[in-house]
């Protein structure tokens, strides 16, 4: 049991460890003076490389604060029945749509 609460209590520091850097890294780009309204084509490649690494930073802080949810495994098992008993199977016999495609072009292709 003390190994366990070993690593839940490390699970909470590291989480508080991240929120921690996360809020601050936030604080620095909010001090960031706005840039300069320029034209991509008008960066150069340094210039281009700093507002790709700033926009990816931004968006790693965003998605550490709110990370995306987890989707429940019983919702996802409920999505996939509900496709399997929604499938049509065509009667057999019946034209593929490529069959159905290229019965449509010749038909177009007559009327001209």
């Amino acid at each position: 049991m003390e190994a366990q609460k070993t690593i839940a209590e490390e699970n909470e520091q590291l989480k508080a460890l991240i929120a921690r850097i996360v809020n601050e890294q936030l604080k620095l780009l909010l001090q960031q003076p706005p840039p300069e309204s320029k034209k991509v084509a008008d960066l150069t490649v340094s210039e281009l490389r700093t507002l790709i690494t700033q926009i990816v930073d931004e968006r790693l802080i965003l998605w550490l604060q709110e990370p995306p949810r987890l989707v429940d495994p019983e919702d996802l098992q409920k999505i996939f029945e509900s496709i399997d008993s929604h499938m049509w199977t065509p009667p057999p016999g019946a034209p593929t749509g490529s069959e159905m495609i290229i019965a449509e072009r010749e038909k177009w292709r007559q009327s001209m």
